[in-house]
């Protein structure tokens, strides 16, 4: 909640100081980009006995993702458009921890599995765009909608729609004719991701959301 009401914040607040610039005017545009993504380590508690906590934490490969937008620019540097994406990663180093009423009893890292973690995402974005020049400039935003998480262990897995909320930053290259390049940073928050119970057994106590940073190269024009 907190990152959440800092990049609100941010964004507020850079929109307030600069002044905006009537031949920033874009209008609908459409975007397509691809590149690399990453997912936090994720962590899971799960309390297999009265006395018995297992803590499992996955550190995944590093992945790709790809996103397609469509939008609109106003004459005030604020741009909205809707995103679908997919982010594609695997996790193969997953470390366990049993604590024994509450001690430490065995730690054990275990690669004896692949979990393919796949997302599909459709997410609203606000962003406010600051001027260097001619040809530059960068974007702030936030946007908020859902995430598709498909999890699979072998046989095993979970597909479900759960609340997203992502941060975005990038760096745009005009190239004339309506086009521009760009470099494009997201931080996505999933929340109430589930995990196969073949992989974490036993009662679920608590885990964190799903976190992931993609960086991604793209191309906009504007129609």
């Amino acid at each position: 909640m907190r990152f959440r009401l800092v990049l609100l914040g941010a964004v507020a607040t850079i929109a307030a100081t600069i002044p905006a610039q009537s031949e920033h005017s874009k209008g609908w545009y459409v975007g397509i980009e691809g590149g690399a993504n990453w997912v936090q380590d994720w962590q899971y508690k799960v309390l297999q006995s009265p006395s018995t906590t297992i803590e499992i934490t996955f550190d995944s490969d590093t992945g790709w993702a790809g996103f397609a937008t469509v939008g609109y620019g106003f004459e005030n540097h604020w741009r909205f458009e809707f995103e679908a994406g997919y982010r594609s990663n695997k996790f193969t180093d997953v470390h366990v921890d049993i604590f024994d009423a509450g001690a430490l009893a065995a730690s054990a890292d275990q690669n004896t599995y692949d979990l393919d973690l796949n997302e599909w995402t459709m997410m609203a974005n606000a962003l406010y765009d600051i001027d260097f020049g001619e040809k530059v400039s960068l974007s702030v935003g936030a946007g908020v909608g859902i995430d598709r998480t498909d999890l699979v262990v072998g046989p095993p897995r979970d597909d479900e729609w759960n609340f997203a909320l992502q941060g975005v930053a990038g760096l745009n290259y005009s190239i004339g004719s309506g086009a521009a390049l760009y470099l494009n940073y997201r931080y996505l928050e999933v929340t109430g991701v589930d995990i196969p119970e073949a992989t974490a057994p036993g009662a679920l106590i608590e885990h964190e959301d799903l976190r992931n940073h993609s960086v991604t190269f793209g191309l906009r024009y504007e129609l």
